[in-house]
């Protein structure tokens, strides 16, 4: 059931809008001035609100004004209810954020259908945002393994580096990639790999908990963005996913196995000044990072060194 809030300081016509409405279905919420039905709707989140203009305390126009200014009743459609039905009134009702207007007197009919199509609006205006935000969720993840893809990653590292530029403050990137990965593809066909890669991007996801981001940056390679955190914690967040992910055994045709990772560790350190920093030198230090621990025999963490450059960010 719709619920709309009534704000109007006549009780007279508050009474004639719930005679029509309620048998329509509505549920109604009454408020008696423009400060009241601000709460009210703060309060009780309507799907539609009508609203007089002229009031005591506060006027109509201010209240709509006030009500789409307001994070939590932007979204409410808001129809105006006038005597005056002078250009500028209207003009100024729908300025100040009302999507439809009645004037006084008004019919059934015409109270009904005003009703009805603000009401559409409203579920129309929902459904975009709502096909918005899926396909903004959409276009950011991973078909695979349900992580943030690496554009998501590129777009994020950039907004945490510009913020941490201007905060102060460590931030980490840990670069981790499975080792001898393509045996499992050539042993078990790339299907079954594609299975490990998921269980893999599952177990990753949990060991790192709300600690960071993570993501699957391609292949068998995944990116992990830790903010507010030195190299000493992000070496141990780093270890405890290469630890998580080598106690969890995978099955196949009778046959038993585990995965084992490397992980590159770098960071870098943000004065209190607003310093440009470009993305790719902390994700090229970690890859570095990541080929020594290849090199040095793989099942690994290493840390890669401050720069130059960053010392004396």
């Amino acid at each position: 059931m719709k619920t709309i809030l009534i704000i109007d300081d006549s009780r007279l016509i508050r009474e004639m809008l719930k005679g029509i409405l309620e048998p329509a279905g509505y549920n109604l919420i009454e408020a008696e001035n423009g400060k009241e039905g601000i709460v009210q709707a703060r309060r009780h989140r309507p799907d539609l609100i009508i609203t007089d203009i002229v009031m005591p305390q506060m006027d109509g126009i201010t209240v709509s004004r006030t009500l789409t200014r307001t994070p939590e009743t932007a979204g409410i459609p808001i129809v105006i209810l006038t005597v005056r039905a002078s250009t500028a009134d209207i003009k100024a009702g729908l300025e100040a954020g009302a999507v439809d207007y009645i004037t006084k007197p008004f019919t059934d009919t015409e109270l009904l259908a005003r009703v009805n199509s603000a009401l559409r609006i409203k579920e129309f205006t929902d459904q975009i945002k709502s096909l918005k935000r899926r396909f903004k969720e959409l276009i950011s993840t991973d078909d695979l393994t349900g992580l943030k893809n690496a554009a998501y990653f590129w777009d994020y590292l950039n907004r945490v580096i510009n913020k941490s530029t201007k905060q102060g403050g460590p931030l980490s990137l840990i670069i981790i990639d499975l080792d001898n990965f393509k045996t499992v593809n050539d042993s078990f066909g790339h299907m079954y790999g594609d299975e490990v890669l998921k269980q893999t991007a599952q177990t990753l996801r949990k060991s790192l908990g709300k600690k960071g981001l993570i993501a699957r940056y391609g292949g068998e390679e995944f990116v992990v963005v830790l903010t507010n955190t030195d190299e000493d914690r992000a070496f141990i967040v780093a270890e405890g996913m290469r630890r998580d992910l080598g106690e969890r055994e995978f099955s196949r045709d009778d046959k038993t196995f585990s995965i084992s990772i490397s992980c590159g560790v770098a960071t870098v350190v943000f004065g209190s000044h607003d310093k440009g920093y470009e993305p790719i030198s902390l994700f090229e230090r970690a890859d570095r990072a990541l080929y020594a621990a290849k090199t040095k025999g793989k099942g690994m963490s290493m840390i890669a060194p401050l720069s130059d450059d960053e010392s004396s960010l």
